[in-house]
């Protein structure tokens, strides 16, 4: 689910959706072209730039110079949010809207680190009311989740934002994938499964990664060959064959002696190993 990334200096939070760095054209990177923080899925992600020193202005009483002051902490936190207000936003230009964002995710990922769950949450708040995009959704939904178990809110949050996106598969699918977070979060196994399925047929390598797990502590051999022969660009053998007690092979087909695999580079996680697990006879009663 990889996506294609837009100038970060788009008018965040006032230009239309197609327009936002988590558009329709791009479901990667955050204001600080980071991570976004909270168990963000694979492929939404990108490396954190240098830090900057940014061009906050403001005088004594302005809360941007009061958040520039101040260290990471509760205070510093406050003077943000303040500073992300849609008063104090408004008359910004572009560029300075990117840099307060900026200086707001650097903060958000400040408070992760420290556990500081309040100070997550209003920071994701803030950011989210300014730009309403995926990649603040993908924070604020974290911080709903792990911060308070606010499971249904957060997934209300990211089926909104996939209402949105609905004519970019990509973003929907990223969406999709976060959604079985936070299922499997809530302990609701049906629901969890729903999205994973939704997630396979749209080509989700995770969701196959997933499902192949589980059918092997299912004790599914087939069903887990089947997803991990996939990953791994092998052609699906059959399964093994099951050993009585003895020791002795049942009859069966033999898993072809030779493939092509795909390079070990290109794997997802585990992929190879979760092959191989599937491909060992299992000793039954």
């Amino acid at each position: 689910m990889t996506l294609l990334a837009l100038p970060l200096a788009v008018a965040l939070g006032f230009a239309p959706p197609a327009l936002s760095p988590w558009s329709a054209a791009a479901a990667r990177g955050a204001p600080s072209s980071a991570r976004c923080a909270l168990g963000a899925p694979r492929g939404v992600d990108a490396p954190l730039g240098a830090p900057q020193e940014p061009n906050l202005g403001g005088g004594p009483l302005d809360p941007w110079g009061e958040a520039q002051r101040a260290p990471d902490g509760p205070e510093r936190t406050a003077a943000l949010v303040r500073a992300l207000s849609a008063a104090a936003f408004a008359p910004l230009a572009p560029q300075a809207r990117f840099e307060r964002l900026d200086v707001a995710y650097r903060a958000f990922l400040s408070a992760e680190e420290r556990i500081a769950a309040d100070e997550l949450l209003a920071l994701a708040q803030a950011m989210y009311d300014r730009d309403p995009a995926i990649w603040s959704g993908f924070c604020l939904e974290g911080a709903l989740r792990r911060g308070f178990g606010r499971y249904a809110e957060a997934d209300a949050l990211l089926a909104s934002l996939a209402a949105r996106f609905a004519d970019d598969p990509a973003a929907v699918l990223a969406l999709t994938e976060r959604r079985t977070l936070i299922a499997a979060g809530a302990g609701d196994a049906a629901r969890e499964r729903a999205l994973l399925g939704s997630a396979l047929g749209a080509g989700s390598l995770d969701a196959r990664q997933i499902l192949g797990f589980a059918a092997l502590r299912a004790g599914d051999d087939a069903a887990a060959l089947a997803h991990f022969s996939v990953l791994v660009g092998a052609p699906a053998p059959a399964a093994p064959a099951a050993q009585g007690a003895s020791g002795g092979a049942d009859t069966g087909d033999q898993a072809p002696s030779a493939f092509t695999p795909t390079p070990a580079r290109d794997l997802p996680p585990w992929a190879l190993r979760g092959f191989g697990i599937a491909l060992l006879p299992r000793k039954r009663p």
